[in-house]
C-alpha cells in the first residue's frame, strides 16, 4: 500500500504546473521566451482560436525549419495553402516535441508568430489576463463559471445565447471582439478584422451574451458572412479562461461581479 500512494505522489509531482510570464499585446497575451528546435527566443502570440501554430515563413528560412507538407489555413479572411511542418518548441522549462506549425504571415507587428491548438492542447492551460501570465498544467480556478468544452474543429468552444438566440462559439484568444457570421450582416457601420490571412471588412454592431444562465454581458459585435450561428468569443472579454480538453471542462472567469451570478 505505501508503495502505491509513493507512485501516486511521485505522478502528482511530475505533472506539476508551470507559471509562464507573458506580456500584452492588444488584446492578445504573448510569450516572449519561445524557441523552436532550439532557436530564439521568439515571441509567439498565444491563440486558442487558431488550430496550429504558425511563424513567419523569413523567420523559418532564417533558421533553416524545413517544410514538409501542405495544409489549408482557414481564418475569417478566408482560405489559403501554405507550408507546414513540425518542430521542438519550449517555453521555460516545458518541452513539446512534434508540434505542428505552419509558415505563415502573422497578423500582429509585435509578435514573430504564434502558439495555437497545436501545442495548446497538449495541457490544461490557464491565460490569466489580469496577472499577465500562461499557467500550464495547473488546477482549474476555484472562481468562475464551469462549462462543458466544447471542441469545435480542434478549438475550444462553448454554448451561448446572443441576442437570446443559441449560437456555438470558438473561445478564442486571438480575436479582438466578438466575430458573428450571419447569413445577412445586418450593419451599415464597417470595422476591419486583420486575421493571419489578411484583413476583411465586417459590419460592426451590439449584442447581449449570456452563458450558463450566469454571466451576461454587453459586446462589440463584428459580423461576417456566413452561418449556421457560429462565431468568435473573445477571451480577452474575461478576467481568465481555462481549458483542460481531456476532461472536457472551460472555465471563464468574469472581469465584473456584474456580469456573473454565483447562483443559477
Amino acid at each position: 500500500m505505501k508503495s502505491v500512494l509513493l507512485l501516486i505522489v511521485l505522478g502528482t509531482q511530475v505533472r506539476s504546473e508551470h507559471v509562464l510570464p507573458a506580456r500584452n499585446l492588444a488584446h492578445t497575451m504573448v510569450l516572449t521566451q519561445v524557441y523552436l528546435n532550439g532557436h530564439g527566443p521568439f515571441r509567439m502570440i498565444v491563440d486558442t482560436g487558431a488550430a496550429a501554430s504558425a511563424l513567419r515563413p523569413e523567420i523559418a528560412e532564417r533558421i533553416g525549419l524545413k517544410p514538409q507538407y501542405r495544409v489549408e489555413q482557414v481564418t475569417a479572411a478566408g482560405s489559403s495553402h501554405v507550408l507546414a511542418g513540425s518542430v521542438s518548441v519550449r517555453v521555460g522549462d516545458v518541452t513539446d516535441e512534434q508540434v505542428e506549425l505552419l509558415f505563415s504571415p502573422i497578423g500582429h507587428a509585435g509578435a514573430d508568430g504564434v502558439l495555437g491548438q497545436s501545442w495548446l492542447d497538449r495541457h490544461s492551460y490557464l491565460l490569466d489576463f489580469r496577472g499577465r501570465q500562461v499557467i500550464l498544467d495547473g488546477p482549474a480556478p476555484a472562481e468562475g463559471l464551469r462549462l462543458n468544452l466544447l471542441e469545435m474543429e480542434g478549438r475550444p468552444g462553448v454554448t451561448a445565447d446572443v441576442d437570446g438566440e443559441p449560437w456555438h462559439l470558438v473561445v478564442d484568444s486571438g480575436a479582438p471582439t466578438l466575430v458573428l457570421f450571419r447569413p445577412e450582416v445586418r450593419h451599415g457601420k464597417r470595422m476591419t478584422l486583420l486575421t493571419h490571412n489578411g484583413s476583411v471588412e465586417a459590419g460592426l454592431g451590439k449584442a447581449i451574451v449570456s452563458i450558463g444562465g450566469r454571466f451576461r454581458g454587453a459586446m462589440m459585435a463584428a459580423e461576417l458572412p456566413g452561418g449556421p450561428q457560429r462565431g468568435l468569443l473573445p477571451a480577452s472579454a474575461f478576467r481568465a479562461v481555462y481549458a483542460d480538453k481531456r476532461k472536457a471542462l472551460l472555465v471563464l472567469v468574469p472581469k465584473s461581479a456584474a456580469q456573473y451570478s454565483r447562483s443559477r
